[in-house]
């Protein structure tokens, strides 16, 4: 074989490789999230969240609210599909649902949490996942 079909063939092969990359992780909702629930101008709760895929049509994922001591729980009804992204967090008395759009650029989710009829704004940033070692997650801004 000679040097140019080897270059031709090393490029392509690192074309698909990057191509694919995106497909599970920057592009697609998946990933760790962090971010925070507003209440109101003066109340938010911090929440981290990591989504995985294993496979095309099965997503899991955890939610870790600071307030709960950052302890991780299992989320229900995940759905990455483009550019939306929902999943639901069961607590065993009631369910919270989170409806987001992921940007663009794949660097936010924005949408809106609801729980018991009461919907608020949500706002996601890809993050490094290190919720368990904040103290509290409800900040009131004065």
């Amino acid at each position: 074989m000679n040097r140019t079909y080897l270059s031709r063939a090393l490029i392509a092969t690192i074309a698909v490789i990057l191509t694919h990359s995106n497909t599970f992780g920057a592009g697609d909702g998946t990933g760790n999230w962090e971010g925070a629930i507003t209440f109101s101008p003066s109340s938010k709760a911090e929440l981290e969240v990591n989504l995985s895929r294993s496979s095309e049509t099965y997503v899991s994922g955890t939610i870790a609210v600071a307030g709960q001591k950052g302890v991780p729980q299992n989320l229900e009804n995940i759905k990455v599909n483009g550019s939306e992204v929902s999943f639901d967090l069961n607590d065993g008395r009631t369910v919270a649902s989170f409806n987001g759009l992921l940007a663009e650029d794949g660097s936010t989710i924005k949408g809106k949490f609801s729980q018991a009829g009461q919907y608020f704004p949500f706002e996601l940033t890809r993050g490094k996942g290190n919720l368990s070692t904040r103290p509290t997650g409800l900040t009131n801004q004065e």
